[in-house]
């Protein structure tokens, strides 16, 4: 009987245990191949059988198949349609026509794949194996797991069926375009390990099915033009986890469709990472945190749910854009350290069931800058909310907590949602606005017990529509000389004048008739 010595090595390096794999039953009818030089499938003197078969040729369906040379490198090429039960190989297999395996194909060594189509039961690239994707590749029909690498310069046709890649840990998947040239069937691609996209060509999955799902310890790399991925993770198995590493002038489009997260997201790099018009990024039931360096994690469009676990931003997050609108669900988005609001479109926060709430922690900051608004729902403010765009709005319920700041730095924040107000401070730069001008009735900004809203800065805050309503005789407002005016509105029930307010005509039609209604404003 031939054997396979597995003590020894090539270029430094301990011979692979993939062909260890097969039983002694079926190594006892394997076709050994049998050349240290480069050499064709096809050609009958380079192969050789194990002892106790007849079987003679080349091999074919049916056939087991091995292929070591320690202390060689040959090149075996497939140079005509094959069609084999299984291959195990430990040197470089080169597919130039099509290429069925009925059974598995494990690569310890290297599979270059340039033309024809590659059907198989099973793909395992080893820690030591290589998947090269080169040329003119046709169709793959083929579930493959990457331990090692696998590094793709083409697309290959439409997949000839639904397909599953399972790229490790230890595994590392480079392309420089799109894993497939048309929709085919889907394919969901599991990564644990390292999905890079180099070159300057954008990257897709053209399924709309398809589906890639993050596991905790993975990383995506992008160092050139897009990379657009689809859909992540389902409600019961999301993603779990990712570092995306994205380059200067580089684009991850993280989502096309519904994604399903969990886990920590964090981000290196000077590039871009961009949750788009069309997607919908929804927590699971355990926290979902996004960590990302200024300038990279940009909410351009579509919807972000935090209905079922907790969102919680611990970086920057840029809400942007000028066409896209942004729509925020659930009661457990918190930000802990800044969102910056920027552009001319708006972010809803949706009043669906039991409305949006969303938190701004203590020594958080929300930075609202251009044009952009904020709507609807309710956002409980315990740190800092900044202006300082050309006119922005605030038309979501504001409940400002105890030590919290409204700053406006520059422009006019309109405040149009009302809100419920503990001990807080307004400040308004010179030359910068800030105005109440919300419903009287529907969106009142009720001033709690013992709660005091005082005001500094050189800028001015004009109560111009709306109403100032007290939850006891117990609240207070406190502003500078000459920063609180009162155009229009109303004063409800007994609110305390512990600063100045100064009363000025407008010929705005949006300002409201004065009046103190029900007791008095005392001085």
């Amino acid at each position: 009987m031939m054997l396979i010595d597995r003590s020894k090595q090539r270029n430094s390096r301990r011979r692979p245990l993939a062909l260890e794999k097969l039983d002694a039953r079926r190594v006892l009818a394997a076709f050994l191949w049998s050349s240290d030089v480069d050499g064709a499938w096809s050609d009958a003197g380079n192969w050789q059988v194990t002892e106790g078969t007849s079987v003679t040729g080349v091999p074919g369906s049916g056939d087991t198949v091995i292929i070591d040379r320690p202390g060689a490198d040959p090149v075996i090429t497939i140079d005509s349609v094959t069609t084999v039960d299984e291959i195990v190989t430990a040197e470089t297999l080169a597919v130039t026509d099509k290429l069925t395996v009925n059974r598995t194909l494990d690569v310890a060594g290297t599979l270059r794949w340039s033309n024809g189509d590659l059907f198989t039961n099973g793909l395992s690239i080893d820690a030591e194996g290589r998947f090269e994707i080169t040329g003119t590749p046709g169709s793959l029909s083929s579930s493959i797991r990457n331990e090692g690498t696998v590094d793709q310069s083409v697309s290959f046709a439409p997949t000839a069926r639904s397909i599953v890649i399972e790229n490790a840990a230890s595994g590392t998947w480079t392309t420089t375009n799109s894993l497939a040239s048309d929709a085919g069937f889907a394919m969901t691609f599991n990564n644990r390990g390292v999905f890079q996209k180099t070159g300057d060509a954008n990257a897709i999955f053209p399924n709309t099915n398809s589906k890639f799902t993050h596991f905790e310890g993975s990383q995506i790399v992008v160092t050139g033009g897009t990379l657009s991925l689809p859909t992540s993770g389902t409600g019961s198995e999301p993603s779990t986890g990712s570092t995306f590493n994205v380059a200067a002038g580089a684009t991850l489009d993280l989502l096309e469709g519904i994604g399903h997260y969990t886990g920590t997201y964090t981000g290196v790099g000077d590039g871009r990472v961009e949750i788009a018009s069309g997607a919908s990024f929804q927590a699971g039931f355990s926290p979902t945190v996004l960590d990302f360096p200024e300038d990279m994690l940009h909410w351009t469009g579509g919807l972000v749910q935090a209905s079922n676990g907790t969102i919680e931003n611990q970086g920057f997050m840029h809400w942007s854009g000028d066409d896209g609108s942004r729509s925020l669900r659930g009661r457990m988005f918190v930000n802990t350290e800044t969102i910056v609001h920027e552009g001319s479109s708006e972010s809803l926060l949706d009043a669906g069931g039991q409305g949006t709430l969303m938190t701004n922690a203590s020594g958080a900051v929300i930075q609202l800058r251009d044009t952009g608004s904020l709507v609807g729902g309710k956002l409980v403010n315990e740190g800092v909310v900044e202006s300082n765009g050309e006119s922005t709005e605030l038309d979501s319920k504001l409940f400002a907590e105890l030590g919290s700041r409204v700053e406006v730095t520059s422009g006019t924040l309109n405040l149009t949602g009302g809100g419920s107000f503990a001990s807080t401070e307004l400040v308004v730069a010179n030359a910068a606005e800030l105005v109440f001008n919300a419903s009287a009735f529907n969106d009142p900004v009720i001033l709690r017990d013992g709660a005091v809203i005082s005001g500094s800065g050189d800028g001015k805050i004009e109560f111009r529509k709306g109403r100032f309503d007290s939850t006891s005789n117990n609240a207070a407002i406190d502003f500078q000389p000459g920063l609180f005016q009162w155009s229009g509105g109303e004063f409800v029930r007994n609110i305390r004048n512990l600063g100045e307010v100064t009363v000025v005509a407008t010929d705005s039609p949006d300002a409201g008739p004065l009046a103190v209604v029900t007791s008095s404003l005392n001085n």
